[in-house]
């Protein structure tokens, strides 16, 4: 009998898409526990042939997947230049990533599924491996002052039968501890252009639209087929004279919102949102009086430029 605590998640690059990479105990990600594999999501099929009598027909399944949803703590890789090994997920979530040696990884999106990487993801239940090719899905940064700044990752991939396998040793490199959302972690706050923010929350999803397709002369695959990314901030209320939400939202104003986390080693990863103000809402913190801002992250006419992450 498996123990549940006893789960691990490997994930490589595919080259080409759809070959499995046979990720090993080296491809290890340092996932939390909110890990879950669904070993197998399909389609029912049922027979529609007349019966005489009553009675459930026989179902088959069709387009088998293997889904994974977990999170990971934003964190670089220790040095810069490197880019840190959970970096690959955002790849096939439709990032591209850009490594300047020792100095900095840069991951901006794509549009073309022929630039979007593919991943071998396997997943251990204590005395059970599950393997699946092929994987895309898409990615939800999330933060709030007093946790840890993580991004909620849900990816599909195409199916393979269960092997029994013990759980392999897992090396956890190029990761390391993370730091908690706070005043002294997270710095340069600008909203709209306004560094006078006092912010408490931040919600970034990109919302990718994934499809599983398996047509006749062609190869499986897991596309990404469209990005609808939004979110939101919540900030303490200011004066209208500081900074004026509501004249953002009526405006349909296009403006950034961006900040940059520390990790423990003494990196940072900057992010910054193209971002479309929606109509702010009063909320409650500590009776203090806050907004929630409502955010469309929008690309400029030169396209794929609403959401970047920059590790240094």
């Amino acid at each position: 009998m498996g123990q549940y605590n006893k789960r691990a998640l490997m994930a490589a690059i595919e080259s080409p898409y759809g070959t499995s990479a046979n990720p090993g105990g080296t491809a290890a990600i340092m996932v939390n526990d909110d890990l879950q594999i669904t070993p197998l999501d399909a389609d029912e099929l049922e027979r529609t042939t007349l019966q005489p009598h009553f009675g459930t027909r026989r179902k088959s399944l069709i387009n088998p997947k293997v889904q994974f949803s977990f999170s990971v703590d934003v964190a670089g890789s220790g040095v810069a230049g490197t880019a840190p090994k959970w970096g690959r997920l955002l790849q096939a979530c439709g990032f591209g990533e850009t490594v300047v040696a020792s100095t900095s990884v840069t991951y901006n999106l794509k549009t073309d599924n022929a630039d979007i990487a593919g991943l071998t993801m396997v997943g251990f239940m204590d005395g059970q491996r599950h393997l699946a090719t092929g994987c895309r899905g898409s990615a939800q940064l999330m933060g709030k002052v007093g946790e840890f700044f993580r991004v909620m990752f849900n990816m599909t991939g195409i199916y393979a039968a269960p092997t029994d396998a013990a759980l392999p040793s897992a090396t956890f490199g190029n990761h390391v501890d993370p730091l908690h959302v706070s005043n002294v972690n997270t710095t340069n706050l600008l909203v709209n252009g306004w560094n006078g923010a006092c912010l408490s929350e931040f919600d970034f999803n990109l919302n990718n639209s994934t499809t599983y397709r398996e047509l006749v002369g062609c190869t499986k695959q897991v596309r990404i087929n469209d990005r609808q990314a939004n979110g939101k901030i919540v900030i303490e209320s200011p004066s209208l004279s500081a900074y004026n939400a509501f004249t953002a939202a009526t405006t349909s104003a296009i403006g950034t919102v961006s900040f940059s986390h520390a990790d423990s080693a003494g990196g940072s990863c900057t992010v910054t949102a193209r971002c479309n103000f929606g109509a702010p809402t009063y909320t409650d913190m500590d009776n203090i009086t806050m907004i929630d801002v409502p955010v469309g992250l929008v690309p400029s006419t030169a396209g794929n430029d609403e959401l970047t992450l920059v590790f240094t």
